[in-house]
């Protein structure tokens, strides 16, 4: 009897432990990224977002496609392409505006984005998304 429970617990506790370890697994990404002061948006292709990106657990550096803007500091806009897994989004003041964090752990390519391409994206995303909150009344 005390064998079996012993099964039992190491049984579930596996299962209980793949369940998390899935969640947190490295998936591909693509869509548009835009970092500015305060900002740190990414989109999917799909609209899905935005995402604040962490890229702690990368040792990808994006500097090259960083412009400098008189009186805003460093930006960039580009499309890109990562692999990347969703963790846990850190409290700041702006934390409630996005959807999560992705943390990336690889870039698998990256090519700049004109700013204004990225704002008509970010319209259609917002139009759509919109359209569906209209639709679900």
């Amino acid at each position: 009897m005390k064998a079996s429970i012993v099964k039992m617990v190491v049984v579930l506790s596996g299962v209980i432990l793949s369940a998390c370890s899935t969640s947190g697994e490295d998936a591909i990404y693509t869509g548009y990224y835009r970092q500015v002061f305060e900002t740190n948006d990414f989109y999917t292709e799909d609209g899905d977002g935005p995402y604040w990106m962490d890229f702690a657990t990368t040792d990808a550096d994006l500097r090259p496609y960083f412009e400098e803007k008189p009186g805003r500091g460093s930006h960039t806009t580009v499309r890109i392409s990562f692999r990347a897994h969703p963790t846990d989004m850190p409290e700041f003041a702006y934390s409630e505006m996005y959807r999560g964090q992705l943390s990336v752990t690889e870039i698998l390519s990256v090519e700049k984005l004109d700013e204004n391409i990225y704002f008509e994206r970010q319209q259609d995303f917002n139009a759509k998304r919109l359209a569906d909150y209209g639709d679900a009344e």
